[in-house]
């Protein structure tokens, strides 16, 4: 796995599975949090 990863934000939130990302959105969409970057690490 030698995928580069080009961070777009200064602030990072790293998840490992689909779920994870989806939970996380959901979430940063509701408290309104903003300029975050979410990538998820397992496929």
């Amino acid at each position: 796995m030698n995928e580069k990863l080009r961070i777009k934000s200064n602030q990072l939130l790293l998840v490992e599975g689909k779920d994870e990302v989806s939970f996380f959105e959901a979430l940063l969409n509701e408290q309104t949090i903003e300029n975050f970057f979410l990538k998820q690490l397992m496929k």
